[in-house]
């Protein structure tokens, strides 16, 4: 019974770091708040309707939510510090589009990292899980 108690303990432990882990992780909510359809490519591979198909579009004036198991699985190998292209088309870079932007994020932990801007039309910030997209050639004014 002594050699069993502490093995228990350390099979406890480690139940609870793993499921304390697992609760940090959670979805992604994409407020689009422009006139046009966002995308993005993730750690430099699939474009977002390549997996989600009509899913992985955030539609002008909707928030979209990218559950935490897709998250997962795309940052899979980069999951602290994960990069997202963003186009503001429906199709990411397959129409010869330019990214507008590159965001950086953290799928375990604090979401949201950075932004770096290539297209001054546009403006990104995010904050925790949620990532605001807005500007472009018309607002939208009110999100609900």
């Amino acid at each position: 019974m002594r050699a069993f108690k502490p093995v228990l303990i350390s099979m406890i432990s480690a139940s609870i770091t793993l499921i304390a882990s697992n609760v940090q992780a959670q979805s992604l909510y994409t407020h689009n708040i422009t006139n046009a359809d966002a995308t993005c490519i993730i750690n430099d591979g699939f474009c977002s309707t390549d997996i989600l198909h009509e899913k992985g579009i955030t539609h002008p004036g909707a928030v979209n939510e990218t559950s935490r198991e897709s998250l997962l699985r795309a940052c899979i190998g980069n999951k602290t510090d994960c990069k997202a292209d963003i186009y503001m088309t429906n199709n990411c870079d397959k129409t010869g589009a330019s990214k507008i932007a590159t965001v950086k994020f953290d799928v375990l932990n604090e979401g949201f990292k950075s932004v770096e801007m290539f297209d001054n039309n546009y403006k990104i910030e995010g904050q925790g899980f949620d990532l605001f997209i807005s500007g472009g050639s018309a607002k939208i004014k009110n999100l609900g």
